[in-house]
């Protein structure tokens, strides 16, 4: 059993996952006066309070991302540098996590204003629940216990996404429909679910990328080559073409000085979360020590949380092409590739806790493949840590 309290059914688990869902967002759109463009956190740094939507609620300052997805949901492919009372720092960092905007656009009937804020929360809400259940789909399938579906209820980021309008739940349940892909061994549905993972948020190329290395030689092992298998061979690459075509693309129509590849958030190993540390210590304020509280707890839970995923990794099957070793060494890459963000992701837990989403996904699969049990002290932490980031989530804007 996965927890003390186990549910037996599926529609438990369904009440659970989607009471905590849908509750936290409509207590996060109360306090906002249930104006859904709350979650948008716009701020007077790049929206205009006298161009943009009258209903657009505008707070001083910077904002935070939700207000460039708000910009894109318009438009997805509008180039210009302010658009529908929209400043965009970054064009072409903006616009290449194209599919949550998209997604929103085709949602508002072609990017109508009054209808953007609604929909830029309700797909993630969607999207969301929908995790929880491609995840009880794959434990049906593996006949394992359905309760860990509920696991990525401990999605931290998944929170951040959806109270601020990003983009890291469409990434991770992408991700997650690929791996379902492999199980089923649906190649055309694996290309697509790359795809648009890749398309939501550039970073999961982290574990894009080797999950399809991994799968194309899976393939080859598994199957006699032959002309088909060559062209399910080719159509795994395609995209990542797609990925340097629409990059060179951008580069070229926007007149960017170079194309955008994040090398800027890779730093020496370790440098940015020593950085993190030092620069999140402040206790001159009630608002700073909150800040400096929850940084530490986030990186205590992650640090813990990969101990015990690691010490489910089988390390004398790691390289058996299986599905658990495929996602065991995905899991590694992804824990050395922490270790060399830069201080940007950890200046604050806010950036590292959205980054991570998809790598603490990767983690519940694992331990749910495993079919290991979380101890109760872990467990305890975890839901005491959901408690106040949900309550955190809800009183700020």
């Amino acid at each position: 059993m996965l927890f003390k309290l186990s549910f037996k059914s599926t529609r438990s688990l369904s009440a659970v996952f989607i009471g905590v869902t849908l509750s936290f967002t409509l207590l996060r759109l109360i306090i906002g006066g249930f104006n859904f463009s709350y979650f948008i956190v716009a701020g007077s740094d790049f929206v205009n309070e006298q161009t943009v939507n009258p209903t657009t609620i505008v707070n001083d300052g910077q904002g935070y991302d939700g207000q460039f997805f708000y910009r894109y949901a318009h438009h997805p492919l509008n180039k210009n540098k302010t658009a529908y009372g929209v400043t965009v720092d970054h064009i072409e960092y903006r616009i290449q996590r194209i599919v949550y905007p998209a997604t929103v656009w085709l949602f508002s009937f072609g990017g109508n204003k009054n209808l953007i804020p609604f929909y830029l929360v309700f797909v993630n809400v969607l999207l969301f629940i929908g995790l929880f259940y491609l995840f009880l789909r794959i434990c049906e399938i593996k006949t394992i216990d359905k309760n860990y579906a509920l696991l990525p209820l401990f999605l931290f980021g998944a929170y951040m996404s959806l109270a601020r309008d990003t983009s890291e739940i469409f990434e991770v349940f992408f991700f997650v429909l690929a791996i379902y892909a492999i199980i089923v061994d649906k190649s055309y549905l694996f290309v697509l679910s790359i795809f648009l993972s890749i398309f939501s948020r550039e970073t999961s190329i982290v574990a894009t990328a080797p999950l399809t290395l991994l799968y194309g030689l899976k393939i080859l092992k598994s199957t006699k080559l032959n002309t088909f298998v060559v062209i399910r061979l080719i159509t795994l690459t395609f995209p990542f073409i797609a990925v340097l075509l629409w990059k060179y693309y951008l580069h070229q129509n926007i007149g960017s000085e170079k194309l955008v590849d994040g090398s800027q958030n890779i730093s020496f190993p370790f440098h940015g979360i020593f950085h993190g540390i030092l620069s999140s210590i402040n206790f001159s304020t009630p608002k700073n020590i909150l800040e400096t509280f929850f940084w530490f707890l986030f990186l205590i839970w992650n640090c813990w949380f990969n101990v015990i995923v690691i010490k489910r990794i089988s390390w004398s099957n790691l390289f058996t092409l299986n599905i658990i070793s495929i996602l065991s060494i995905i899991y590694l890459i992804w824990t050395i590739f922490s270790i060399f963000l830069g201080h940007a992701i950890y200046i604050d837990d806010w950036g590292f806790v959205r980054i991570f989403t998809l790598w603490n996904m990767l983690g519940f699969i694992i331990i749910a493949l495993t079919n290991q049990t979380l101890k109760k002290y872990f467990l305890s932490f975890s839901i005491i840590l959901l408690a106040l980031t949900l309550f955190r989530l809800i009183i700020r804007v």
